[in-house]
Protein backbone atom coordinates (compact mmCIF):
# COMPACT_ATOMS: atom_id res chain seq x y z
CA UNK A 1 0.00 0.00 0.00
CA UNK A 2 1.36 3.58 -0.86
CA UNK A 3 0.85 6.13 0.90
CA UNK A 4 -0.04 9.73 -0.21
CA UNK A 5 3.25 11.61 0.37
CA UNK A 6 4.92 8.42 -1.79
CA UNK A 7 5.03 9.19 -5.29
CA UNK A 8 4.58 5.60 -7.59
CA UNK A 9 7.23 4.22 -9.02
CA UNK A 10 8.07 5.00 -12.46
CA UNK A 11 8.50 1.94 -14.34
CA UNK A 12 11.59 0.85 -16.15
CA UNK A 13 10.16 -0.27 -19.04
CA UNK A 14 8.85 3.71 -19.93
CA UNK A 15 13.20 3.90 -19.18
CA UNK A 16 13.70 1.79 -22.24
CA UNK A 17 14.22 4.35 -24.98
CA UNK A 18 16.07 6.14 -23.06
CA UNK A 19 18.46 3.19 -22.16
CA UNK A 20 18.69 2.30 -25.61
CA UNK A 21 19.59 5.78 -26.50
CA UNK A 22 22.40 5.82 -23.38
CA UNK A 23 24.06 2.41 -25.20
CA UNK A 24 24.31 3.79 -28.27
CA UNK A 25 26.30 7.08 -27.25
CA UNK A 26 28.26 5.36 -24.70
CA UNK A 27 29.31 3.23 -27.77
CA UNK A 28 29.85 5.88 -30.14
CA UNK A 29 31.80 7.55 -27.08
CA UNK A 30 34.12 4.18 -27.21
CA UNK A 31 34.52 4.31 -30.60
CA UNK A 32 35.71 7.67 -31.17
CA UNK A 33 38.02 7.22 -28.52
CA UNK A 34 39.41 4.26 -30.09
CA UNK A 35 39.78 6.14 -33.57
CA UNK A 36 41.53 8.93 -32.18
CA UNK A 37 44.00 6.97 -30.67
CA UNK A 38 44.56 4.91 -33.56
CA UNK A 39 44.67 7.95 -36.36
CA UNK A 40 46.52 10.34 -33.71
CA UNK A 41 48.57 7.66 -32.03
CA UNK A 42 49.32 9.95 -29.37
CA UNK A 43 52.33 9.78 -26.51
CA UNK A 44 51.30 8.10 -23.86
CA UNK A 45 51.01 10.30 -20.71
CA UNK A 46 48.72 10.74 -17.89
CA UNK A 47 46.04 12.14 -19.82
CA UNK A 48 46.25 9.62 -22.94
CA UNK A 49 45.91 6.60 -20.36
CA UNK A 50 42.61 7.93 -18.42
CA UNK A 51 41.17 8.63 -21.78
CA UNK A 52 41.91 5.25 -22.67
CA UNK A 53 40.49 4.23 -19.51
CA UNK A 54 37.47 5.93 -20.47
CA UNK A 55 37.28 4.72 -23.77
CA UNK A 56 38.29 0.64 -23.19
CA UNK A 57 36.46 0.48 -19.77
CA UNK A 58 33.98 2.96 -18.98
CA UNK A 59 32.20 3.53 -21.96
CA UNK A 60 31.68 -0.25 -23.14
CA UNK A 61 30.80 -1.75 -19.52
CA UNK A 62 28.27 1.41 -19.21
CA UNK A 63 26.75 0.16 -23.11
CA UNK A 64 26.67 -3.17 -21.98
CA UNK A 65 24.98 -2.53 -18.80
CA UNK A 66 22.54 -0.44 -19.69
CA UNK A 67 21.67 -2.08 -22.49
CA UNK A 68 21.27 -5.43 -20.81
CA UNK A 69 18.76 -4.01 -17.92
CA UNK A 70 16.90 -2.23 -21.30
CA UNK A 71 16.49 -6.11 -22.49
CA UNK A 72 16.22 -7.71 -19.45
CA UNK A 73 12.86 -5.54 -18.49
CA UNK A 74 11.67 -5.73 -21.81
CA UNK A 75 11.27 -9.89 -21.18
CA UNK A 76 9.34 -8.99 -18.19
CA UNK A 77 6.53 -7.91 -20.31
CA UNK A 78 4.19 -9.41 -22.61
CA UNK A 79 1.60 -8.16 -24.53
CA UNK A 80 -0.90 -10.60 -26.25
CA UNK A 81 -2.47 -10.31 -29.54
CA UNK A 82 -6.09 -9.85 -29.46
CA UNK A 83 -8.72 -12.36 -30.56
CA UNK A 84 -9.94 -12.06 -33.74
CA UNK A 85 -13.68 -12.80 -33.71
Amino acid sequence: MQSAAMPAATPVISLHPVMAWTAIVCSLIAAGILLWFLLRRPALNGQVKVILFLGFGVFPIGAAMTGNVAGFEHTKHLKFAARAT
